[in-house]
Order: structure tokens, then sequence, then C-alpha cells
């Protein structure tokens, strides 16, 4: 999930701790596992959408006036026209207005959503205090901020119950209660976590794409490969599979924007021009978000090409969105990897229509080559001679050398030429990129 700073007026519920209604639309009438979209009321804003590891509890986190709450579909129920909209009680809110930032159902079933509440507008000056709260409890996170005018923000948070955000503007990540702050280069003066995943974080340091890699319990820091003439940067998310998506700035004076797509170490698997004053906000494992000023797009990493998010929402799920521009506030992979979960919200005015949508992993256009890296055949993250191994096994199983025309979202990715068949070619090509790297 990625930050969105800004607050925007909502009216406050009339009564704290109301449930209300949702309006949930299932385009198929088995479950909620196949593509979906719930139009969310107006009244609240939502922030953030996780999905449990058992994949039966679709979860929504919200703010609103003095408020903020969750909502949660369950996937499994055959007719969900009806889903609760519950405010946390006032013994959960610390201070008023709030930021949430983001939420994950964790391994054990707790659903962790963070975020800050911000001073008033009475005392605009003084410092944010960095909250969790977790199911029906809540807490401050246990951050101290040696600055008069600076303090935590908590940026994200994963299915490991792990957050990271900034405190007094170093990187820093929580782990249960304890606080670690982020290894940064000798030369940078600060930097931010702004997304975890795993064992992966994105973020900044000075301005500088940054990524930390848990290795043997500790976070080592990988700083991004830029390309010549990039002048600065910034890693705003990072897949389950490891890709961290993010912008440079490149060309005299950093005019250009370039969206890049980093791999597991560090090297730059993709690159295309962002259009002005936008910014990749998202990634997931084979689509990447751009907020621009006049709605989101999405990146696909099979076609190269940008897409509005209505148009492509229609094109692929079928769904019965308006036709207008949407902005993306969340997109996350469920933990199952069966659905891609989107939260949005129609341009324009902040209390624009709002919707939860599913997209069922297995609808969704696919081929048989990896779509980040096409060499990955058995999809682990790395390049090495198992992936050439499984084609060769492959081909002592068949004797066809076509691939289905319809390919797959899931490993084994065969079509390593991208011939559309799978031959020793394949195999050779695997075979050809692991001497490179070792010789590089």
């Amino acid at each position: 999930m990625k930050v969105r700073h800004s607050l925007h007026p909502h009216r406050q519920s009339e009564r704290r701790g109301r449930r209300r209604r949702l309006t949930v639309q299932s385009l198929e009438s088995r479950n909620l596992l196949a593509s979906w979209i719930a139009e969310l009321p107006s009244e609240v804003q939502f922030a953030a959408v996780a999905q449990g590891t058992n994949g039966s509890d679709v979860c929504l986190a919200y703010v609103g006036g003095q408020q903020a709450g969750t909502a949660k579909v369950n996937s499994q129920t055959t007719d969900p026209s009806s889903v609760a909209l519950t405010d946390f009680p006032a013994s959960m809110l610390l201070e008023a207005p709030f930021v949430v930032t983001d939420a994950a159902v964790t391994e054990l079933g707790d659903l962790h959503v963070v975020g800050s509440a911000l001073p008033s507008a009475e005392t605009p000056v003084g410092p944010i205090a960095p909250a969790r709260w977790i199911d029906q409890q809540a807490a401050l996170l246990p951050i101290a901020s040696d600055g008069a005018d600076s303090a935590g923000v908590i940026h994200a948070v994963d299915s490991s119950g792990r957050a990271v955000g900034e405190d007094d503007f170093l990187p820093i990540v929580i782990d249960g209660e304890q606080v670690s702050a982020l290894s940064l280069p000798a030369e940078a003066n600060g930097g931010a976590a702004l997304d975890i995943n795993g064992e992966r974080i994105a973020g900044v340091a000075g301005n500088l794409p940054m990524a930390w890699t848990l290795v043997a319990g500790d976070w080592v820091a990988m700083p991004l490969t830029l390309s010549a003439g990039d002048l600065s940067g910034k890693a705003m998310t990072v897949s389950k599979y490891g890709i961290v998506g993010g912008a440079v700035a490149r060309g005299e004076g950093g005019a250009d924007k370039v969206g890049v797509l980093w791999g597991r170490d560090g090297t730059i698997l993709k690159e295309f021009d962002l259009p002005e004053a936008a910014e990749v906000t998202h990634v997931v494992d084979f689509y990447a978000a751009v907020s621009t000023p006049s709605g989101t797009q999405l990146f696909d990493a099979r076609t190269g090409q940008l897409a509005d998010l209505d148009d492509y929402l229609r094109l692929v799920g079928q769904l019965g969105v308006d036709e207008t521009a949407l902005d993306l506030i969340d997109m996350e992979l469920s933990e199952d990897g069966k659905q891609v979960l989107l939260l949005v919200r129609s341009v324009g005015e902040p209390t624009g229509t709002q919707y939860a949508v599913s997209l069922d992993i297995e609808a969704l256009p696919a081929d048989w080559q990896h779509p980040w890296n096409r060499y990955d055949v058995s999809g682990d993250g790395n390049v090495s001679p198992v992936d050439a191994l499984q084609i060769i096994n492959r081909l002592a199983q068949v004797t066809d050398p076509r691939l289905p025309p319809t390919g797959t979202r899931m490993a084994p990715y065969y079509d390593v030429s991208g011939d559309t068949r799978i031959s020793p070619i394949d195999a050779l090509q695997v075979i050809n990129q692991i001497a490179r790297e070792i010789n590089s």
C-alpha cells in the first residue's frame, strides 16, 4: 500500500459505533472469489484493503470526521449484499483528526491498521503520534522523537505484523515492541521506509531510491541501480515477489520523469516514461500503478503499456464501473494469490464514489513468460540452474512443443524466448543469462 498524506474533510457520522451497510455486487453466483465490485459509503474515506491468509475476509480501513474503523467482506458468503462498517470504539481513539495509511491481516488472523493521529487545527505545529489498531486494541507505537516539531509516521504494515516508517527523518522498522533504525549510506542526510512486503522494504535515502532486505535477522541496505543521467529518485512500493517500484528524475535538470521497477538484486527490470507530475505508487506481481493528476493508470508488464484504470477494469473484469477516471488508493495481491484487491475512488471531489474491487487472477490476461523477469522460470525471484532444469524436465515429458494458448499467472513460466513454444532454446537462454550474471 502507498502513503496518502493529505486529509480530506468528511461528514462526521451522527452516531459513533453505528453500523452501516455497503452494497456489494457479485459477478459470479458461487462466491466472492471471482471478480466483484462493492460501492462504498461516502461519509468516510477508505484508505487500505487487505485479505486474510485463509482467503475468507476482505478487510477495509477508513477514516471519517473524528472516527476511524474497519469493514469486512466475507468472500464465502453467498449473499454478500449487507456488510458491516464499524467505527472503532471511543476508547481506541488517541488524538484526532486521523490519517490511516495501511492495513494487513497477519498470519495469526489479526487485523493490523496503522496510521497517525495528527495535530489539531488549533495547534498545527506539534508531533504526529503514530498509532496501530489491532482488532479491538489500540496503542501508540513505540517511537520517541527528540525533535520539537518532528515525530514518527508509520507508512505501511504487512502480514508479518512488521510496520515501517520514519522517525526524526530516519527510516525505521517496528517488529513487535522493537524499533530499529535502518542503515543509510554515509552520504545520505536522512530517509524514510515507505513500504514493506515480507523480507523487503522500499524507501528513500537522501534523494535516492533504496531497498532493505532481511538477511539472517538484519536489515541490509541496498542502493537501487540508477541509469546514466538520473539525478534523484524514490522507491515507493514493493510487491510480494520482491519487485520494487518507484520513479527517478532524468535528463537536463531532472526534467524527465521515468517509472522504474527494480528486481531483488537492485538492478533495473523495467523502465517507462511517466506523464507529468506522476508517481509509481503500487506494484503487484504483474502490474504497477501510476498516479497522475487526471487519475490512475496501470502499467502492464506483459504489454509494456499504460492504460487508464477505469478502462482496464472494464476490459479485464467486466465490472460495472462508471466511465470516469479513477484514483487508486490501495492495491494488494491477496494472501492466497487468487485475487488482485483494489480500493479506488472516482476523480474529482474528495467525496467521490469509492469502490472495493477484486479481480480473479485466473480471469486476467496471461502468457507463459514471467511478467517481470523472463529467465525466472520457477518464480522464486532468482535465476539459477533450477530454472533451466525445469524446462529440461518438461521437455522430457511432452512431445508437442506448443504451449496452450492461455497462459498462467503461476510458475513455472516455460516460455523464456517468447515464441509460445517450449524448446531447448528456452533452457539455453537461461544458461546464457546465468553466465552473464557470473561474468558481470
